[in-house]
């Protein structure tokens, strides 16, 4: 039976091996014979031999010795095998006699070295860790608190080791909220990413950001981790970019403010000049240059308007342009007009080109449409196409597009201006002569 059996056994006198099972033989790298007659420290690695030697003369001597001791063998083909030991005294023959019953414990042994490397590397990240970390207990007290936890709220590991953590980062501001989260997390909920104020030791508050997960043992909640990451620096760039970005506002809306002034006093002037002159055409051509910066003019004025300098609502830009127009006493009693109109957000590359090109329609429209005492209708059609597209068209029922005139080929400085500005956009224009005159616009959205 002691010869089956699959723990290693001996008996040895002195030291020296009496018995040695197969089980023994195997785990030494020899054969039994081999074991025979030998100093059993022959197979003990030496670094144990004064431990080993005093074990078993104290034993002999009836001394209370350790029952279970570990240790690391020497086989055959001289590599370490980590060993646990049971010993004790036993009587043959006659004779006092040392009973071992060796196990092979290398598997253990692995299993702790890998349990070392995993704390090992554990502790390390809690230490490196540049957010503060706090392990508490189910009381909501500390246990462990890493340096950055020192660093950011000013404590140290031993003054805050036993405490609520909610007595010792807050103040009466806080401290209700942070019992609410750490409630919340007790019972099982985990947070993330909330953002929260905490007080140093100083009384300084910090801003931070907060995770917490409970910890589970046998699916029992017996503590808290929480994760508090110091967001004061981005707090502080962000206080500087929107303080700089208010200046930048106000700077650009300045701009834009004098731009549709310069413009409209440029206005007036050609007002003025147009009023001075008898010859028509001359008074046509500022007449129509008084139009265009109108134009320009109304973007500038919307933008500055609405604070918004990325995003120009053409539709109201429209409407405005119409509103003026229905000012001039001429206009308003011959021509009607009818809006089908969308929103469509233009930046102001796309919305200043875009003002001069309704602005020359409109004004061809007005101008040759409608002539003599000759009453109609301006329909404008603005839609979304696509959500990188869109359409403008402008019509009228009056007298229509001259036949004779190739609108790809004209010379006219209106027609020309007008191919420009789509070209400029990336449109494309379409001309339709039907029951009056229609300009299909198409153009894309940045």
């Amino acid at each position: 039976m002691v010869e089956n059996s699959l723990d290693a056994i001996i008996l040895h006198q002195q030291g020296v091996i009496k018995f040695a099972n197969r089980a023994t033989a195997k785990l030494a790298g020899y054969t039994s014979e081999e074991l025979l007659g030998k100093n059993i420290l022959a197979f003990v690695a030496p670094e144990y031999h004064n431990f080993v030697l005093q074990h078993m003369t104290d034993r002999l001597a009836g001394k209370v010795t350790q029952p279970i001791y570990e240790l690391e063998l020497i086989r055959k083909d001289q590599s370490r095998l980590p060993v646990e030991i049971s010993a004790t005294v036993v009587e043959f023959d006659g004779e006092r006699l040392s009973l071992a019953f060796i196990r092979d414990i290398s598997e253990r042994k692995h299993a702790e070295a890998e349990i070392k490397k995993r704390q090992t590397y554990l502790e390390m990240l809690l230490k490196s860790n540049p957010s503060a970390i706090a392990t508490l207990d189910k009381k909501n007290r500390v246990i462990d608190w890493n340096s950055a936890a020192e660093k950011i709220f000013g404590y140290s590991w031993q003054e805050v080791l036993g405490k609520n953590i909610d007595d010792i980062i807050t103040n009466p501001e806080v401290k209700a909220e942070a019992q609410n989260l750490s409630k919340h997390v007790l019972s099982g909920e985990s947070i993330f990413n909330r953002e929260i104020v905490r007080y140093r030791k100083d009384g300084t508050a910090v801003d931070l950001i907060l995770s917490g997960a409970p910890l589970t043992i046998d699916d029992k909640i017996e503590g808290t981790m929480a994760v508090y990451t110091d967001i004061s620096a981005l707090k502080n760039a962000e206080k500087t970019l929107r303080s700089l970005l208010k200046e930048k506002t106000a700077l650009v809306s300045e701009i834009h403010h004098r731009v549709k002034n310069n413009l409209q006093v440029m206005v007036s002037l050609l007002n003025l000049q147009a009023t001075r002159t008898d010859d028509l055409r001359t008074a046509h051509i500022l007449e129509e240059s008084k139009r265009r910066m109108l134009s320009m003019a109304i973007v500038h004025e919307q933008m500055y308007a609405t604070q918004d300098f990325a995003n120009i609502n053409f539709k109201q830009y429209i409407e405005t342009v119409i509103k003026e127009m229905m000012f001039s006493r001429e206009i308003r009693e011959k021509i009607s007009f009818k809006k089908d109109l969308s929103d469509v957000l233009l930046d102001i590359d796309t919305a200043i080109p875009c003002g001069l090109l309704l602005n020359e329609l409109l004004s061809n429209a007005l101008r040759h449409a409608f002539p003599g005492n000759r009453k109609g209708q301006i329909n404008l059609s603005l839609r979304p196409q696509t959500e990188k597209l869109f359409e403008l068209v402008v019509s009228d029922n009056g007298i229509g597009f001259p036949e004779h005139i190739d609108f790809q080929k004209s010379e006219s400085f209106g027609l020309v201006l007008l191919k420009l500005l789509v070209k400029q956009v990336r449109g494309r224009i379409e001309l339709i002569r039907e029951k009056g005159t229609t300009f299909k616009i198409e153009i894309p959205l940045k």
